[in-house]
Order: structure tokens, then sequence, then C-alpha cells
């Protein structure tokens, strides 16, 4: 990253940046951050990897418990903004490429697609 940030205050790029108003987490909200993995979807697996190449945190869609406990264990970040939110941006992007390559064709990310996970928002 071209500055260090707090694993809090990239948290909250991460919300702008995905236009989503909360996220999981793992690790000290102060833990100084200056690399870090991502990997769209399910994919904690990288953990390890992310680790070994010296990053202070990994931005994956979500994770196990275990993954969870393992990223507690390396003092590592483990920031879970949800599996929908971090692979969307990309359906719409590859949407756009294939437009521009293919303008004959017509192209678009599926408008009717939502995340399936609700957040319970006081829904009284």
């Amino acid at each position: 990253m071209p500055a260090e940030l707090t694993l809090a205050q990239l948290n909250q790029l991460i919300k702008q940046a995905l236009r989503i108003s909360s996220l999981q987490f793992v690790g000290d909200p102060a833990l100084r951050i200056r690399r870090i993995g991502i990997a769209c979807g399910a994919a904690a697996e990288f953990l390890n990897d992310a680790h070994r190449c010296g990053c202070q945190a990994l931005l994956t869609g979500e994770a196990r418990f275990h993954a969870c406990l393992e990223a507690r264990a390396h003092g590592m970040g483990l920031i879970l903004p949800g599996h929908y939110a971090t692979e969307r941006p990309a359906m719409e992007q590859m949407a756009q490429l294939l437009h521009r390559q293919f303008p004959k064709l017509k192209i678009w990310a599926s408008q009717q697609e939502t995340d399936p996970l609700q957040w319970d928002c006081d829904l009284e």
C-alpha cells in the first residue's frame, strides 16, 4: 500500500470502496498494515501464503472459524466484508471489459442477483 494504515482505517476504506455499511474482521484495530493480501470470495486458505509474503492482513469475503483463529495466532488482520461484496465488483468490471471487446454483443452483470445474506438491523 502507498501508506501504512491501521486495521480500523483500512476497514473504513474497504467499506467505502465496496459500498457496504459493515464488515467482520479479526485483529487489533490498531494493527499497523503496510502490505495486504486480497482474494475475493471465500479464500481464507490463502492466509498462510499471505503471512509468508509479509502481509499484515488478508482481505477475503468470508472465512471459517478456525481460519479466524489462525489469523489471530499469526497476529494478522483478517477482513471479511462478505462473499458477494468481494465478487460483485469483479463481475461488473468483467462485463464492461467484455462489452468493450465485443461491442456487438449484449453483455451485462446480473441486474437481479443480490447478496442472499441479510443483516439484522432492528427489523421492528
